[in-house]
């Protein structure tokens, strides 16, 4: 139902401006059963060949997400894998269950994914289970923590130029002395 999918995108959406108006350098994490896939030739088990390109009628809401800035964490790591998780013997089994998150987490180098495909169906569900293990202390229980933002100092130079672009005589001099005492020993 695209109407019903165009109204939880712009929930997600204003929920997700909001918790960023209060928390501006917080990570964002949306998982669940998306009910859409994005590429026919990888979220799909459609008969093809079909190209690369080729998109699912519903792709949209996962673009929207992406739009967002939410980044697709198993499909970073896996960008050619061909994956489904919902299992129907009817119809065409697709890749709709998703964990999507803020880039510092879905593609920080500790960030791990994965499909369980051991049969989950005695309880029930005709989808496979995805998890991904984050570097996130949410409950600060951790004994060893792996810094989601690394502290870095930036050096910025500028010329000092007057409005047309001029310099002044003995400019140049002084700012190569600077920059040859700021070079790392």
């Amino acid at each position: 139902n695209p109407k019903g999918a165009e109204e939880i995108q712009t929930w997600i959406a204003d929920r997700k401006d909001s918790f960023n108006e209060k928390y501006p350098k917080a990570t964002v994490i949306v998982a669940g059963d998306l009910n859409a896939a994005k590429f026919t030739e990888l979220d799909t088990d459609r008969l093809g060949p079909h190209s690369e390109e080729a998109m699912e009628q519903d792709a949209f809401v996962i673009q929207d997400l992406e739009n967002i800035r939410l980044t697709d964490i198993f499909r970073y790591q896996h960008p050619v894998t061909q994956i489904v998780t919902r299992r129907d013997e009817n119809k065409t089994n697709r890749y709709l269950d998703r964990i999507m998150a803020t880039k510092e987490a879905a593609t920080h180098p500790t960030t791990r994914t994965a499909v369980y495909k051991d049969d989950i169906h005695q309880g029930g569900s005709d989808h496979l289970l995805v998890v991904a293990d984050l570097p996130i202390d949410t409950a600060a229980a951790a004994l060893h923590s792996t810094p989601m933002w690394e502290k870095h100092t930036i050096t910025k130079w500028a010329l000092d130029e007057d409005e047309v672009g001029g310099i002044e005589e003995g400019k140049f001099t002084e700012m190569n002395i600077a920059l040859e005492n700021s070079q790392p020993k």
